[in-house]
């Protein structure tokens, strides 16, 4: 039970925010009682916790099983796109923000865990691009990685981007299609393209 707990609160946490999803929520959504709740997973904080680790968990884990499939440089940042874009899909509200404004200890110590996490497979990304001539020989290869990281924390900024005009999922192809752009050379644009047009 204590598991479908955090299930079922990381989908409504994730779709509706942190902030607006109450324990009474989610007891009606489970048909169960609060009482039952808190005997299984603590205050509302410590599911806040239970959920954002399980949520950083579970995007490690598909972001090594995509490493470990051995595709080329581009046809892998789109398939880390499309990691984020399964989380991305259903959010009426925006997740992360509220978890910053309601929840900043547990924001912060998970955010650099995250950080980490795309970090390394962004880099990984960018030195097999380069060895296979997709990219640019001659990155800032921690500029370039330090870059994508403050795109992708800030791509659901409604103070910095007028985000209403595109779904989540439109916002995140257009936020890679420009990262790769930046860095491909004539090999990389093609095989892109090849992409985009299967």
């Amino acid at each position: 039970m204590r598991n479908q707990i955090i299930h079922k609160a990381t989908e409504m946490f994730l779709e509706l925010g942190f902030k607006s999803v109450t324990m009474d929520d989610l007891a009606h959504e489970l048909s169960v009682s609060k009482k039952t709740i808190y005997d299984l997973v603590g205050k509302k904080s410590t599911l806040v916790e239970l959920v954002v680790q399980s949520v950083i968990a579970e995007i490690d884990a598909e972001m090594s099983d995509v490493s470990n499939q051995k595709l080329d440089a581009i046809t892998e940042m789109f398939a880390f796109r499309d990691i984020v874009v399964k989380r991305l899909r259903n959010q009426k509200a925006s997740p992360q923000f509220q978890l910053k404004k309601y929840y900043q200890k547990t924001y912060d110590k998970y955010r650099e865990k995250q950080i980490d996490i795309m970090s390394q497979n962004i880099k990984k990304n960018i030195l097999k691009g380069i060895q296979e001539a997709y990219y640019h020989d001659d990155l800032s290869i921690n500029f370039v990685v330090n870059l994508y990281i403050v795109g992708l924390l800030d791509i659901k900024n409604e103070e910095l981007l007028n985000v209403e005009q595109f779904t989540p999922k439109q916002l995140y192809h257009e936020f890679v299609l420009y990262h790769l752009r930046s860095m491909t050379t004539q090999k990389g644009q093609k095989k892109m393209n090849e992409i985009l047009k299967a």
